[in-house]
């Protein structure tokens, strides 16, 4: 994928120097003091992402995503975002969920910066340059979205914004999923949660009309979005406002039908009778990707399971895993649904004192440095014992060569 490498570069130049220098300014001495801003990755309503190095280690880069003002002028509803976002990273060790490497609260600066990994492209960059143009790409970046998915929602985690500015990519392919800003613990129950979440393109049936009770069915829907995007080389629903937007859904998922036909919606009876008035917009899904290569037919099947309207209807990732598109990259994990528990130690069900949220904060930093810090003692030490135990087989080999 060389393309990708040069995509990175050209983006390094339009989002590097100059940026860099204007968003370098006023950063806070401890920052500046540890990291040399490079770019900048992208912005959104909840933060800016940078491009930097460490000043200790130059080859090591990192993206710093900068969460504004919430130091000088506190909002327990943003702590308690930036807070549920820190924990629960930090507590996720998943080779396709990016890494919190640190965390740093200024003393002298009025914003919160978390030290991420960073990747060369965002998959919606990649889209757009046309860099991912393969069935072996898209294959690649589906299975590792899906194994991401899989470990989340097996801890009872809801990313609720998944789309592909929040899938980084590699020059190898691979992917990571980022922006855990709106992430949710739902726990083993359903409980109530707010319907306006991740971007109206990639939303859900359920949360376009309302629903405040929904489960990981929201996050496969974004996927089937996010890989007929890939097929398609630009967003599969592109509504102007939620009723577009729910037009549109319909039009892709039923087509075009008369006042006089009945549309069969299972497991949503509440919002059957609002769904059945909805006037259908835009293509079916096979018309719109209609031209695709032959290769891709199989990718296109994984979409339309992805997107049925009622959730209940939603494959679970371990189902996706096993799809025909899949099947080069499969892996025996890949069956296995394992739980690792994820604890918020300030409980979510209620909105806390901003200083105790800054408090908490605080010492998640001291978590995170160290959990950081024993993660790659780990990986050393792995490395250490894989390379001792090569270097005693070629001895070993060695040996009875010699025995010969």
């Amino acid at each position: 994928m060389e393309r990708l490498d040069e995509a990175g570069g050209a983006l390094g130049e339009r989002h590097g120097d100059a940026p860099a220098t204007s968003h370098s300014q006023g950063l806070p001495c401890e920052v500046e003091r540890r990291f040399r801003v490079t770019g900048l990755l992208g912005e959104g309503a909840y933060g800016t992402v940078l491009c930097a190095v460490q000043r200790k280690r130059p080859h090591d880069r990192v993206a710093l995503k900068r969460c504004g003002g919430c130091i000088d002028a506190p909002d327990a509803l943003t702590l308690q975002r930036i807070y549920r976002e820190v924990v629960v990273l930090r507590q996720l060790r998943h080779d396709n969920i990016v890494a919190l490497r640190d965390l740093v609260l200024p003393a002298d600066g009025p914003d919160v910066y978390l030290v991420l990994d960073a990747m060369p492209l965002d998959l919606e960059r990649a889209i757009r340059l046309a860099v991912l143009r393969t069935v072996e790409q898209y294959r690649r970046v589906t299975v590792e979205t899906l194994r991401a998915l899989k470990y989340l929602h097996a801890a009872h985690l809801l990313h609720r914004d998944l789309k592909p500015s929040n899938i980084l990519v590699d020059a190898g392919g691979h992917a990571k999923l980022c922006d855990f800003g709106l992430v949710r613990l739902i726990g083993l129950y359903s409980r109530c949660l707010t319907a306006y979440v991740g971007m109206r393109w990639y939303r859900a049936p359920e949360l376009l009309l309302g629903s405040t009770r929904y489960g990981t069915g929201v996050d496969i829907w974004a996927l089937g979005c996010v890989v007929g995007e890939m097929l398609l080389g630009r967003p599969l629903l592109m509504g102007a406002s939620v009723e577009d937007q729910l037009g549109l859904t319909m039009g892709l998922v039923f087509g075009r039908r008369s006042a006089e036909e009945e549309v069969d919606i299972s497991g949503m009876p509440e919002a059957a009778a609002q769904l059945a008035a909805v006037q259908p917009l835009g293509q079916v899904l096979e018309a719109k990707l209609h031209g695709q290569d032959p290769d891709c037919a199989p990718a296109v099947d994984l979409v339309r399971s992805c997107l049925r309207i009622s959730p209940d209807d939603r494959p679970s990732t371990r189902e996706l895993l096993r799809h025909a598109f899949l099947q080069r990259l499969r892996d025996d994990a890949d069956d296995l649904l394992w739980s690792e528990p994820v604890e918020l130690p300030l409980p979510d069900s209620c909105l806390h004192d901003p200083d105790k949220y800054l408090t908490a904060l605080e010492g998640e930093a001291h978590i995170v440095r160290w959990s950081w810090a024993s993660r790659l003692s780990t990986s050393s030490a792995v490395g250490s014992r894989a390379s001792a135990s090569g270097s005693e087989s070629e001895c070993s080999l060695e040996g009875s060569g010699s025995l010969d």
